[in-house]
């Protein structure tokens, strides 16, 4: 990574976790750890991906990625619940 985009990611750690508070209140069925954890993975993806000559700001660029893929995160978590007690439960 870029020092750039370590940067971009170190400036919006609390706009991820914010959006990632957000959304539980609507998903309370997923752990807010698991949204924590997925909307800084989102944010790193926003970084890497995002290009400021497109005239957006990345906190708003940011915003719609991360919470957009938690949405849907939060959607597969009630279709297919993970058993955590379960061998196969981790993703690869």
């Amino acid at each position: 990574m870029t020092p750039e985009v370590t940067k971009l990611i170190e400036n919006n750690v609390a706009l991820a976790i914010s959006i990632a508070v957000k959304v539980s209140k609507r998903c309370r069925s997923v752990d807010l750890d698991e949204l924590c954890s997925e909307a800084r993975l989102q944010l790193c993806r926003a970084a890497l991906s995002y290009d400021p000559t497109r005239g957006v700001a990345f906190s708003t660029y940011a915003y719609r990625c991360i919470e957009s893929k938690l949405l849907t995160f939060c959607q597969n978590q009630i279709r297919n619940p993970i058993d955590p007690w379960s061998s196969d439960s981790y993703h690869d």
